[in-house]
């Protein structure tokens, strides 16, 4: 495609759409995502069973101080909870999720998992939603 064709277009990650399809976007969502990277273990022994600990909320305040200390709090792996939560924004009458990677604020061989190619076109496929995959240079077809 031309540049000048793509004028009022939009790349996501099943193809090229018209812009005024996309309807309510969600411009930074982290659909799927691993960050363990980050994870820090507790230093305080009376604190070390709350690294493997569910985020509830009886201890959300706990998580929200110590967020790098728990590793339910660093990653979004439920695929089939993805597609369940996409499938209720599309029902919502919504249409487009950005989904921004965190690997542009980490070092170049830090192994963070950001949502799959794979995934997005599943996600975008199954839903009937446009996913847009972002990149440090802004989105690109992630195909």
């Amino acid at each position: 495609m031309r540049q000048e064709e793509l004028i009022g277009k939009v790349p996501t990650v099943l193809g090229v759409v018209d812009g005024d399809s996309l309807g309510v976007t969600l411009p930074h969502e982290h659909i799927l995502l691993d960050e363990s990277v980050f994870f820090v273990e507790p230093t305080e022994a009376s604190e070390k069973h709350m690294a493997h600990e569910p985020v509830r909320i009886d201890n959300l305040y706990w998580m929200k101080t110590h967020w790098g200390s728990n590793l339910d709090n660093l990653g979004l792996k439920d695929e089939q909870l993805a597609i369940k939560e996409t499938l209720l924004f599309k029902q919502a009458g919504r249409g487009t999720i950005v989904e921004q990677p965190i690997s542009p604020i980490l070092p170049a061989h830090t192994p963070v998992a950001p949502t799959p190619p794979i995934m997005s076109r599943t996600l975008s496929s199954v839903t009937a939603s446009s996913v847009l995959a972002s990149s440090p240079g802004g989105c690109d077809a992630a195909m």
